[in-house]
């Protein structure tokens, strides 16, 4: 900790490239507010360049997804491989790590915590000359992509105790499950919820999220479960913000399927 401070600061470090990784860093910040002793700043790394860059760059994340997955499942996988990816990586951590030095240099965070592999590999290299920082990274997906494996981690935050063999280094690991705001861990009565709903005791409830943005193919898996003619099953879609993909369920599955948006 900083001498002159009375307070550890602590920089909740994400990415706005879908809400997971936002909104894990919100149940982080939401774990921390029980502890004065410690201050709490939520960032992300489009903090660290102009405001027009990140939107260009989330639109065209965004457009990849919805226009041509199978573009982002080539370079999610290539990414996932040793060789050119991690060049890439490299390079683009040290420039951002260039850019985010300002905004980082006017924090001073004892600690960063980020929730995405990009911030991890940025502080990772930012740590180089900041020695003492220490850093965390908690892992949002039930897998371990290759660029999660950079230099400068101290310890890895995982979603379970099985994937602690797909992480290939020497940082402390704890399989701590993926962070949840609170108004997720109020324990319900099963048997109440289901009467809320208005959901039979003898029903098995298929529950579809495809993240804020609602990119699952919920239609096709719908479609599916429709020509399965299981028995006694209750589709639950949540669409996110996707309005679009809210109404087209509703036009041709409302029937069988509740189908609720972002709340």
């Amino acid at each position: 900790m900083h001498e002159t401070r009375q307070k550890y600061t602590v920089l909740l470090l994400s990415a706005p490239i879908g809400s997971g990784h936002r909104l894990a860093a919100e149940a982080l910040e939401q774990a921390f507010t029980d502890r004065p002793e410690v201050e709490v700043i939520h960032g992300n790394i489009f903090d660290f360049f102009p405001q027009f860059l990140g939107k260009a760059f989330l639109g065209t994340y965004l457009w990849i997804l919805k226009c041509c997955p199978w573009l982002y499942k080539l370079a999610y996988s290539w990414g996932n491989k040793q060789g050119g990816s991690l060049w890439l990586r490299e390079l683009l951590n040290r420039f951002l790590a260039r850019l985010g030095g300002n905004y980082l240099r006017s924090v001073q965070p004892d600690a960063v915590i980020a929730t995405h592999a990009t911030p991890a590999g940025i502080i990772g290299y930012y740590k180089k000359q900041h020695p003492k920082l220490w850093l965390g990274a908690v892992v949002t997906d039930f897998t371990i992509h290759r660029w999660w494996v950079c230099d400068g981690v101290d310890t890895y935050f995982i979603a379970d105790e099985l994937l602690r063999d797909k992480l290939t280094t020497t940082a402390d690991i704890q399989p701590t499950g993926i962070p949840v705001r609170q108004q997720f861990m109020i324990k319900h009565d099963k048997q109440k919820c289901r009467e809320f709903f208005g959901w039979n005791e003898n029903e098995r409830v298929c529950l579809l999220m495809g993240g804020g943005e609602g990119l699952l193919p919920m239609a096709e898996i719908i479609a599916a479960l429709q020509r399965a003619s299981l028995k006694n099953l209750r589709v639950v879609a949540v669409t996110g913000h996707n309005e679009t993909l809210a109404a087209k369920l509703q036009a041709k599955y409302g029937a069988m399927t509740e189908i609720y948006g972002f709340r």
